[in-house]
């Protein structure tokens, strides 16, 4: 599984595969910005029986049993440099999902997402360019309202890092 950590705190997980929970180990690929890749890197998991952190060596983690024991753990990435202290924000995994299955998005689904985030781009450039002083958001609702948002299920066709973008505008 890839683990991908943003200068905004923002933690996106990739390929979830392998998070099953009678695996021996997941093993977990962690990028870091740039600014932070000379920084001592841990991992710190929350679970139902308090946290735990251990030592993350060349960006890589193996996650044994002694986690993937519960069903489901919280986790932030910590990285230290002499005074300098940075931590990610927490993210979940379910170690009993059936991740990685293969699904492939239909060419309609497709255009329907793409529909999404060219309709949402839009109204960010309409947004960014009107004056503060009197805007109604009538047509941001209403947009928001046809396009439906909600009814867009991460664990039916969108991966975490496309729900994050669609958030982000």
């Amino acid at each position: 599984m890839k683990v991908k950590v943003n200068e905004n705190r923002k933690v996106y997980i990739l390929e979830a595969e392998g998070t099953q929970n009678e695996n021996n180990v997941t093993e977990l690929q962690i990028e870091v910005p740039e600014k932070y890749q000379e920084f001592n890197m841990k991992i710190v998991f929350i679970t139902d029986n308090g946290a735990f952190w251990d030592i993350v060596e060349n960006n890589t983690y193996k996650i044994t049993k002694a986690i993937t024991r519960y069903k489901k753990v919280k986790f932030y990435i910590w990285l230290t440099k002499d005074e300098d202290d940075f931590r990610s924000e927490e993210k979940e995994i379910i170690f009993n999902n059936n991740t990685g299955i293969g699904y492939k998005l239909e060419q309609e689904e497709i255009d329907g997402i793409n529909k999404v985030l060219q309709r949402l781009e839009d109204m960010e450039q309409k947004m960014n360019t009107l004056e503060v002083n009197g805007y109604d958001d009538t047509e941001v609702k209403e947009t928001l309202k046809e396009l439906d948002i909600k009814k867009l299920d991460k664990e039916e066709s969108l991966s975490n890092l496309e729900i994050e973008e669609i958030l982000k505008l």
